[in-house]
């Protein structure tokens, strides 16, 4: 497109040319119609696939089309044609924008002495826009400044498109913080530049890791100018990214969820903050989607964004959150917040939150796993089966270990061991090598330890205690609870002892 623009240019020129040599009598309004033709034309150019590819290129210091103008206008005047606006103006803007300011200044002058015509209602704040946007490319800040003058001294107040435009050159220069000046100015000024530069500064702060006045300027362009931001925008999802990066705090979190469920109830993009509205974040690393697919709502998607990149502070805080609005997770959430909880609790070695945790997942009914096994009770000498297959890893570890201490809190309340024809055999039914692996340092490192042996079939690998094992280790679990429970009887009687003594003492002092 812009090479035929550049095309036609060309032709419209040599027509101009033509005409002049012709040297045929002309009217004022044929002049005119001739300046405009010989003027440089727009051309726009790609950007290279950058994000910022809206951004308009033009070609300035055309010193050839601005000097054909000015020969139109010679003719003009040889022809006793007074100039007017109608002449002076096509040739205005192309000065303006080619950088020519004394020129253009001395026809301001001779516009307003020959003609009442303002000099406002022949060029606007676009006229400018290729002058400043082609100086921040190049670095132009004399010539920036003299623009910016020059708008200030006709009293030509900037617009939402230039200062866009200004905001999405900055950026493509990588000029962040001049980008945000930019912007801050605009809204000072009571103008709110559009979102094609919004989206794409908002994202760019993100990616700069400036979170938080990210969501200042969110927030700032919500309440103070009515502008709210689609959901589905590159810069909500930037912030949206942001309060799941491992590095967010909390309450941060909860802020941008806030906030965004604001824009999004301001676009009538869903009816409230917790109910249906549908949005899925896009993955900023690129990571794997086991957590689900399926639409859900804006807290759930930032919720098991958060426990991809690791942020389980935050996450908790959105599942408080999700409880006090009295919304209820989905079950394929519940079982990713669960999953990553219980793989803190066992790096972290904490058996009393291992317990507690797999306690709420049993009583939530989470991956089924009664029906798995993990809640079996003794039986005489009956078979126990687990099935651990298709579980995450946190999750077949901690019902290894729920399944052994409930069957060593069997043991303990028993007045003797098993007997080698009633301990039963033990399975474990597992998916991959990395599970095996996992559960066989799990049983090795318990008190006693377990010893398991290897059995693999074409679908699953299956680890096995067998009925002797069992037995040897409910010997050693019920004599170390004997053993404890004499060290606790004798620790009774010995502080009884003491205090009786101490009594005693006291007694015979008094």
């Amino acid at each position: 497109a812009a090479t035929r623009v550049r095309r036609l240019s060309l032709r419209a020129s040599a027509l101009t040319h033509h005409i002049l040599r012709a040297d045929v009598t002309l009217s004022e309004r044929h002049y005119a119609a001739l300046i405009r033709m010989a003027g440089s034309a727009k051309v726009q150019t790609p950007s290279g696939g950058s994000r910022l590819s809206g951004i308009q290129r033009y070609q300035i210091g055309d010193a050839h089309a601005l000097a054909r103008m000015r020969s139109v206008l010679e003719h003009a005047q040889r022809a006793s044609v007074v100039p007017s606006a109608h002449l002076l103006g096509p040739l205005l803007k192309v000065a303006i924008q080619t950088g020519e300011m004394a020129e253009a200044t001395a026809m301001v002058r001779e516009i307003e002495s020959s003609s009442p015509i303002s000099v406002q209602t022949l060029v606007d704040a676009m006229t400018f826009e290729p002058l400043l946007v082609n100086c921040v490319a190049r670095d132009d800040e004399v010539l920036l400044r003299d623009g910016v003058q020059l708008m200030g001294e006709w009293q030509v107040s900037p617009n939402a498109d230039l200062y866009g435009s200004l905001i999405q050159a900055r950026l493509q220069k990588g000029q962040l913080s001049r980008a945000l000046s930019t912007c801050r100015h605009a809204l000072s000024s009571r103008v709110t530049p559009p979102l094609t530069a919004i989206s794409p500064l908002l994202a760019a702060l993100v990616d700069d890791d400036s979170d938080d006045i990210a969501f200042e300027l969110c927030a700032t362009l919500r309440t103070s100018h009515g502008l709210t931001l689609p959901p589905a925008s590159e810069g909500v999802q930037a912030l949206l990214r942001g309060a799941a990066r491992p590095s967010a705090l909390p309450l941060f979190t909860l802020c941008v969820l806030q906030e965004v469920g604001a824009h999004s109830t301001g676009n009538a993009v869903a009816e409230s903050i917790a109910g249906s509205e549908v949005v899925q974040l896009r993955k900023a690393s690129g990571g794997d989607d086991r957590l689900g697919g399926e639409s859900s709502s804006l807290r759930e998607s930032l919720l098991r964004e958060c426990l991809r990149n690791g942020n389980l502070p935050a996450a908790r805080a959105l599942a408080r959150s999700a409880e006090n609005d009295q919304q209820l997770l989905s079950a394929l959430t519940r079982e990713a917040l669960a999953a990553a909880e219980l793989d803190a609790a066992l790096g972290a070695g904490s058996a009393d939150t291992t317990s507690h945790l797999m306690r709420m997942a049993l009583r939530d009914g989470l991956w089924g796993l009664r029906a798995r096994g993990v809640d079996t009770r003794l039986d005489g000498g009956r078979a126990l089966t687990l099935d651990l297959r298709g579980l995450p890893e946190s999750v077949a570890r901690a019902s290894v270990l729920h399944l052994f201490k409930q069957l060593s809190r069997d043991v303990m309340g028993t007045a003797a061991p098993f007997q080698t024809a009633e301990a039963p055999s033990i399975e474990l039914l597992l998916s991959d090598e990395n599970d095996t692996k996992a559960v066989r340092d799990l049983c090795a490192a318990l008190e006693p330890p377990v010893v398991l042996q290897k059995h693999c079939t074409r679908l699953s690998s299956t680890l096995r205690v067998s009925a002797e094992e069992v037995q040897r280790w409910s010997v050693s679990v019920h004599w170390s609870w004997e053993v404890r429970q004499r060290q606790a009887r004798f620790g009774i009687f010995a502080l009884g002892h003491n205090v009786l003594y101490a009594g005693a003492l006291l007694a015979w002092l008094s």
